[in-house]
């Protein structure tokens, strides 16, 4: 069995490397600094799960999560400190698979990101 690939976007440094130490024991770990960063990953490489903030320049995690859903159904896992009912409906509208609510409890996001990849794999 591969080794399932997740792509980390978040624009603060800090908090994305946390989520790659956490991550890359067990997962090949991809980063982005934003939502346009991750699509030329996403062109670049397949992956099997996306972990991705949600508000950040450029391209923020929703304008990501419809790139993505526009073509294959990776799973999406969104990260925000911004919880906010709206952003729910977004989320369930674009069929985000989980919604975690900084600060993040990295043993609910291992496992989340684990199922994910399971299913993906």
């Amino acid at each position: 069995m591969r080794t399932a690939r997740v792509l980390v976007v978040e624009d603060d440094a800090l908090s994305r490397f946390g989520v790659r130490d956490l991550l890359e024991r067990d997962f090949e770990v991809l980063e982005a600094a934003n939502g346009k960063e991750a699509l030329v990953r996403l062109a670049e490489r397949a992956v099997d799960v996306v972990v991705t903030d949600v508000v950040m320049p450029e391209v923020d995690g929703v304008e990501l999560t419809r790139a993505i859903r526009a073509g294959a159904r990776t799973p999406v896992i969104w990260c925000t400190a911004f919880d906010r009912e709206e952003l729910r409906r977004e989320a369930r509208a674009l069929d985000v698979d989980a919604y975690l609510v900084k600060p993040l409890d990295l043993d609910v996001l291992y496992r989340t990101v684990a199922a994910l990849a399971r299913v993906a794999t």
